[in-house]
C-alpha cells in the first residue's frame, strides 16, 4: 500500500485532487488538508498539549533538525471533510511531521510512562517547516458526531479493535466533559498508532490526538484520549487551567483516570511529590511545565483533595478553574490559604522524610473516627417516605407526599433548614430525587395513573411535571453516574425491577432487569459508569444488583429480615451503605467498606415506612425517615 507524499505548500491548502487509500485499497479523491503559515502558533499556547512522566527524554531528530523546536517550528494540522462526507483515507506521513515530530526536546507537553519515549515518526532534516498530514500512516475507521477516528494499518486487526472501542465510548466521553467544561469543541481527529509510549497533540487547543496502542486494551487507548481532550476542553474554557503547566497536567490526568481508573498503571506521579524533600508549593505556584512529576504530583493530589476530602464535584472544580490552584481553593471555600490543611492532612498520613509507597494518585478521603447523632424532628406531616439528594457540600433536600398528595419540599442551605415548599402534583408513594451536577435536582414519582413522572430544578426555576410513561407498581428510584445522566428504576407489574435512563439527549424505553422484588427498588452510584440497586425479595431479604460498567450481575442475597424498602447512600468510592426498617420498627444499617459487607447494626428510632439516605461529603450519611407522629425525622453520621 502506497501513498503519495502531500508537499507544504505556502500559506495552506494541499489541492484538492491529494489521493488517499480507504480500508479497501481503493483510491479515493478526498479531504483536503490545512496548515498555519509557517511561524505562527498552533492551536494556541504551547505547541504540544499532553502528559509527560517522570524522567522523560524526547530524542532530537535527525541531521538538520533543531533540538527544541523554535517559532518557526511549530505543528498543526487540521483535516477539512470534503462536502460528500469523509471517506476512509490512508495517510502516509509527510517528512515535516516526521521531522518536527521527531526533533521537540522541550516544546512538547506529552503523556508516557516514565522511562518511555514519545516516538513520531523519522525525522528528515525538514527544520522550520510546518508539518501537513499526520504523523503516522492512518486509516480512517469512522465518525461520530465529533470524532474522526484512525489507526496505523501497521496495527492490523488489533488497530481496529481499539478504533472501534474509541468510536463506542468517545461520545459518551464527550458529553460528561462537556458538563464538565460548559462548552463544545467542534471535533476532533484520534490516530491511534503504535510505539508512541502515550498520547500527545500539537498545542492546548490542537484536535489532532495521538494516542498510543498497547496490545488490544482499549480502555488504555481511551484513557490517553480523554487525557488529551481535557487539555482541548481547557483550552476552549479559558478559565485557566493551562495543559503546558501543572494545574492543567493535573486536571487532565485525574478526569483521565477518573473514567479509567485502572489504567493509571504506571502514569502515578503523586508519590514524587510527597517524597520530596520540602514538598514544594505547586498551589500557589503554577509550575510552567507539564515534564515536572514534582509538580504533577502535588496537582493531582490537591484536586483529589478537594473532590474526595473536602467533597466539592468535579464539575464545580472545573468551573472554579484559575491561574493557580490556590485560586481554584479560594472560588470554591472563599479562604485564601488550601495549602496548609492540604499539607497537614498529608503529613499527618504521610509523615516527610518517610517514603511515602503511595501507588495511586488519590489517597483521600482519610476518615476520622465518627459517630451516630440522635435523632431530629424536622416536622410536616407526611404520608409517604422520604427522598433525599444533595448537589454540593453541606446541601440537602428532600422531598415527601403531603397529605394533599402533592410533593413537597424541605431542604437544609448550610446553615438552617428551610420549607416546608409545595411543588405541587398528585403522586403516590414515595418521590426520589437525585443530583447530577450543582444546584440540579431531578425529582421522580409514581402518578395516579401508575406512569412515572418527572419534575426538575435547574438553577433557577422547578421544571415539569413531565410523564415518563411505563406502567409501575412502587415509588420510582434514582441514580446518576455523570452529568447530564441519569439512571431510574421501579417494580413493574410482574414484580421485576425495570430501568429507564436519560442519556444527555433523550430518554430510554423500559428494560427489564428481572428479580421478584417487594416495594420500591434504591439505587445510588460511586463511580463513572457504575450503579448498585438494592430491593426488598419476597424472603423480606436485601437483594443487591450492580452495573460495573460493561454489564448488570446479581441478585446478591445480603439476608436481614426488612419490613420496607431499602434506602443506600455512597460517600467515597466503593463505599455503601444500605438502610431499611427492622422487624421492630427500627433503622437498621448494612455497609460495604469496599472488599467485604458488615452485618447489619440498629440504629434505633421507631418509624414508619422506608427511610431515605444521603451523603454530601467523606464520611457523612444523613438519614431521613417518617415517625410515628407522621413528622419527618433526621439522623446522620459525621
Amino acid at each position: 500500500m502506497s501513498s503519495r507524499r502531500k508537499d507544504r505548500a505556502s500559506g495552506g491548502k494541499i489541492g484538492n485532487g491529494e489521493r488517499m487509500m480507504d480500508e479497501t485499497g481503493i483510491a479515493s479523491m478526498t479531504g483536503v488538508a490545512v496548515m498555519p503559515e509557517a511561524g505562527t502558533e498552533a492551536g494556541g499556547g504551547a505547541p504540544f498539549g499532553g502528559m509527560l512522566p517522570q524522567g522523560l527524554s524526547i530524542s532530537p531528530g535527525g541531521p538538520g533538525v533543531e533540538s527544541g523546536m523554535g517559532e518557526t517550528a511549530r505543528a498543526h494540522v487540521e483535516l477539512e471533510m470534503p462536502r460528500g462526507g469523509m471517506d476512509a483515507t490512508y495517510h502516509e506521513p509527510s517528512a515535516a511531521a516526521s521531522a518536527v515530530a521527531g526533533a521537540v526536546a522541550t516544546a512538547h507537553h506529552v503523556f508516557v510512562l516514565p522511562g518511555k519515549e514519545v516516538s513520531r515518526g523519522e525525522a528528515e532534516g525538514l527544520a522550520g517547516a510546518a508539518p501537513v498530514g499526520f504523523d503516522y500512516p492512518t486509516v480512517l475507521r469512522g465518525s461520530t458526531t465529533h470524532f474522526h477516528v484512525y489507526y496505523d494499518p501497521g496495527l492490523g486487526a488489533a488497530g481496529q479493535t481499539l478504533a472501534d472501542g474509541v468510536l463506542a465510548s468517545c461520545e459518551s466521553e464527550y458529553n460528561t466533559l462537556v458538563a464538565y467544561f460548559g462548552v463544545t469543541p467542534a471535533s476532533f481527529n484520534v490516530i491511534i498508532a503504535a510505539g508512541i509510549g502515550g498520547a500527545y497533540h500539537y498545542g492546548c487547543s490542537a484536535t489532532d490526538l495521538y494516542c498510543d496502542a498497547s496490545g488490544t486494551n482499549v480502555d488504555h487507548t481511551r484513557m490517553l484520549n480523554v487525557a488529551e481532550e481535557v487539555e482541548v476542553f481547557s483550552a476552549v474554557q479559558n478559565k485557566g487551567w493551562n495543559c503546558g503547566a501543572s494545574n492543567g497536567e493535573g486536571l487532565s490526568r485525574v478526569l483521565a483516570t477518573l473514567l479509567y481508573p485502572a489504567q493509571l498503571n504506571g502514569f502515578n506521579s503523586a508519590a514524587t511529590w510527597l517524597d520530596t524533600p520540602g514538598r514544594p508549593d505547586f498551589v500557589n505556584v503554577n509550575d510552567p511545565t507539564d515534564r515536572n512529576y514534582v509538580s504533577t504530583g502535588c496537582s493531582v493530589l490537591f484536586l483529589n483533595w478537594l473532590r474526595y476530602q473536602l467533597g466539592y464535584r468535579w464539575e464545580t472544580i472545573v468551573q472554579a478553574g484559575g491561574s493557580t490552584l490556590a485560586q481554584t481553593y479560594q472560588k470554591l471555600t472563599g479562604q485564601a490559604d488550601g495549602l496548609t490543611p492540604f499539607k497537614a492532612l498529608l503529613q499527618a498520613h504521610f509523615p516527610a522524610g518517610t517514603p511515602s509507597h503511595l501507588t495511586n494518585d488519590n489517597p483521600f478521603p482519610f476518615v476520622t473516627a465518627g459517630v451516630w447523632h440522635n435523632w431530629e424532628n424536622l416536622g410536616g406531616v407526611l404520608t409517604s417516605g422520604i427522598g433525599a439528594s444533595s448537589w454540593g457540600p453541606n446541601r440537602i433536600d428532600c422531598f415527601v407526599k403531603g397529605t394533599d398528595n402533592a410533593m413537597w419540599h424541605k431542604w437544609w442551605d448550610g446553615t438552617a433548614w428551610r420549607g416546608w415548599e409545595s411543588l405541587g402534583g398528585v403522586i403516590d408513594g414515595t418521590p426520589a430525587a437525585v443530583s447530577w451536577g450543582p444546584n440540579r435536582i431531578d425529582c421522580f414519582a409514581r402518578g395516579m395513573d401508575n406512569a412515572m413522572w418527572h419534575r426538575w430544578w435547574d438553577g433557577s426555576a422547578w421544571r415539569g411535571w413531565e410523564n415518563l410513561g411505563g406502567v409501575i407498581t412502587s415509588g420510582p428510584a434514582a441514580a446518576s453516574w455523570g452529568p447530564n445522566r441519569l439512571d431510574c428504576f421501579v417494580k413493574g407489574t410482574n414484580n421485576a425491577m425495570f430501568h429507564k435512563w436519560w442519556n444527555g439527549s433523550s430518554w430510554s424505553g423500559w428494560e427489564n432487569l428481572g428479580g421478584v422484588i417487594d416495594g420500591a427498588p434504591a439505587a445510588v452510584s460511586w463511580g463513572p459508569n457504575r450503579i448498585d440497586c438494592f430491593a426488598r425479595g419476597m424472603d423480606n431479604a436485601m437483594y443487591h444488583k450492580w452495573w460495573d460498567g460493561s454489564a448488570w450481575h446479581g441478585w446478591e442475597n445480603l439476608g436481614g429480615n426488612i419490613t420496607s424498602a431499602p434506602a443506600v447512600a455512597s460517600w467515597a468510592p466503593n463505599r455503601l451503605d444500605c438502610f431499611a426498617k427492622g422487624d421492630d420498627n427500627a433503622l437498621w444499617h448494612k455497609w460495604w467498606d469496599g472488599s467485604s459487607w458488615s452485618g447489619w447494626e440498629s440504629l434505633g428510632g421507631v418509624i414508619d415506612d422506608e427511610p431515605g439516605a444521603v451523603s454530601w461529603g467523606p464520611n457523612r450519611i444523613d438519614c431521613f425517615a417518617r415517625g410515628m407522629n407522621n413528622a419527618m425525622w433526621h439522623k446522620w453520621w459525621s
